[in-house]
């Protein structure tokens, strides 16, 4: 059902099941020095400079 709802072509993870595409997504946010916070609270630095 994907290849119906493109948005642009050459779109990444399209053509993967989500198991595989998590372990991609993770992979890339790694490489670029990050790591994904399972579990933990999401508010943004810039958001607790505003309240």
């Amino acid at each position: 059902y994907r290849d119906k709802y493109f948005l642009y072509e050459n779109k990444p993870c399209s053509d993967e099941d989500a198991e595989d595409c998590i372990k991609c997504l993770e992979m890339r946010i790694k490489f670029a020095g990050g790591e994904i916070g399972y579990g933990e609270w999401g508010d943004s630095l810039h958001f607790k400079n505003k309240s």
